[in-house]
C-alpha cells in the first residue's frame, strides 16, 4: 500500500506482502464411502478406510484437505494437522481428482476407551494455512 500526497510523490505504507486464498469446502463435489472401523489388537488402534470420487462436472485441483468435525472418543494418529481445533489429514497434496476419479485413504485412529468413534468430514480445496 502506497500513500500520495498532492504533488504526486509517494510513500510506502508497509513492505508487500503474499495473500494466501482460503480453501473452499468442496463437500457437494465428492461421494465419499466409508468403511467399517477395524481393530488391532498389536497396536491398539482402529483403521477405517475411505473412498472418495469426484461427482462434480469439473477437475478439482489439489491440495484436498478433510477436516474431522465434532471427533468424538478418539484422537486422529495420522493427522497432518489442526485447523480451528479440528484435526485434519490431506487427501491429495499436489495434482487433481479428475471427473469421476477416486481416491482411498486409511485412518488411523486411538480410541482407549472403546467408545464408538464418530466425526463429520468436511473437504476443503486449498491449503490450510499454517497456524490456522
Amino acid at each position: 500500500a502506497t500513500a500520495t500526497d498532492p504533488n504526486g510523490n509517494t510513500s510506502e505504507f508497509s513492505a508487500p506482502a503474499s495473500v494466501q486464498s482460503a480453501p473452499v469446502i468442496i463437500n457437494n463435489y465428492l461421494s465419499v464411502k466409508l468403511g467399517g472401523f477395524v481393530y488391532n489388537r498389536t497396536t491398539r488402534q482402529f483403521t477405517q478406510t475411505l473412498t472418495i470420487t469426484n461427482i462434480s462436472g469439473a477437475v478439482i485441483t489439489g491440495p484436498i484437505e478433510m477436516v474431522f468435525l465434532n471427533l468424538k472418543n478418539a484422537t486422529l494418529v495420522n493427522r497432518t494437522g489442526v485447523t480451528q481445533g479440528s484435526p485434519y489429514i490431506t487427501v491429495l497434496s499436489t495434482g487433481s481428482l479428475g471427473i469421476g476419479q477416486s481416491l482411498t485413504i486409511t485412518l488411523v485412529f486411538a480410541d482407549p476407551t472403546l467408545a464408538t468413534i464418530t466425526y463429520t468430514p468436511e473437504f476443503l480445496a486449498g491449503p490450510i494455512p499454517p497456524g490456522d
